[in-house]
């Protein structure tokens, strides 16, 4: 697929000569197939809303069950103060992440149909 969509493709749009084209595929390593499930997708160029977030507020503790945006260091002491428990503000069934700077989506949010897929990215291929 890659020789025969991704190159074809640089050389239709003139970034690469057939020659080119050629020697990066010779020197591609051999690609193994490996078991994946991909979910779906999000627009990277969609304008998404900060904070975009629901959760439950139990007893003690507020825990996350979607979250569809951006995320940056402070949100989540943001919804601490804005939804006050008394305990902590987790992500259900996941807790807490290494990082808190880029995108985070709960998987009802992303674009899954064939349509989809079609039309967002296997088009563009």
């Amino acid at each position: 697929m890659f020789k025969d969509k991704v190159l074809k493709r640089g050389e239709e749009v003139g970034s690469l000569t057939a020659k080119e084209s050629t020697d990066l595929f010779d020197k591609l390593p051999t690609f193994k197939k490996i078991p994946a499930y991909v979910a779906g997708f999000a627009i990277k160029d969609k304008a998404y809303s900060d904070l975009d977030y629901t959760g439950v507020k139990g007893r003690k503790n507020f825990n996350i069950t979607s979250w569809n945006g951006p995320i940056k260091a402070g949100d989540l002491d943001f919804v601490k103060d804005t939804e006050a428990p008394k305990g902590s503000v987790k992500f259900e069934g996941i807790g807490s992440f290494a990082h808190d700077n880029g995108y985070l989506f709960n998987t009802g949010s992303l674009l899954w149909e064939k349509d989809d897929w079609d039309d967002k990215v296997f088009s563009k291929v």
